[in-house]
Order: structure tokens, then C-alpha cells, then sequence
């Protein structure tokens, strides 16, 4: 049992001193990686929302009419009233 126990501590602080050593370096790498999707993420041929130049295009807001007969087809309000 106390061998055991001893083993457990052991690998315990083995890989807490690891993680001290390595962290850092894999923490540096995971944000140099982000930093190179940011940067160079749009550049990987994806033209979908760039417009020539003198092509016009109008977004339209939406309709609030479609909305009001959605809810108006949905059934009567009725109040609640207590006894």
C-alpha cells in the first residue's frame, strides 16, 4: 500500500515539473498558430465575399409584414382572468 501511495506521489510531481518545462513552449506554439490563422486565414483563396470593383449589391432588412402574419396565423390572445 505505501508503495502504492509512493508511486502515485511520484508521478504526480513528474508531471507537474514536465508541465512547468513544456507548457510554456506549447503554449508559445499554440498562439503563434492562432496568430497565423488570423493573419493569413482569408488568404487561402476564398473570394466569396469580395466584390469587383463597381459591382453594386443591396441587402435588404427583412420584411416585418411575413413576421406579423406568422404570429397573426399562430391563434387568438386570450387574458387570463383569476377568481
Amino acid at each position: 500500500m505505501l508503495k502504492f501511495i509512493l508511486i502515485i506521489v511520484l508521478v504526480y510531481y513528474f508531471l507537474k515539473l514536465l508541465s512547468r518545462a513544456l507548457l510554456p513552449f506549447l503554449l508559445k506554439y499554440i498562439v503563434k498558430k492562432a496568430e497565423g490563422n488570423v493573419f493569413f486565414g482569408g488568404m487561402n483563396g476564398d473570394n466569396e465575399n469580395q466584390k469587383e470593383e463597381g459591382e453594386i449589391t443591396i441587402d435588404y432588412p427583412p420584411d416585418e409584414n411575413k413576421k406579423k402574419k406568422t404570429l397573426d396565423d399562430e391563434g387568438k390572445y386570450i387574458d387570463f382572468e383569476e377568481l
